[in-house]
């Protein structure tokens, strides 16, 4: 069976979001977040 990995994006409660999401599948793990922390990647 092929592994799913998805990517999330969300503008805050990223760590809840992220417990809510694989608290739904079994046999889960979050491996990796990551964090901009007030920077907008968009603006010069």
């Amino acid at each position: 069976m092929s592994a799913i990995t998805p990517t999330l994006w969300f503008d805050g409660n990223e760590e809840a979001v992220a417990n809510l999401y694989s608290s739904l599948f079994p046999e889960n793990q979050v491996r990796r977040m990551k964090s901009l922390t007030n920077q907008n990647p968009m603006e010069p």
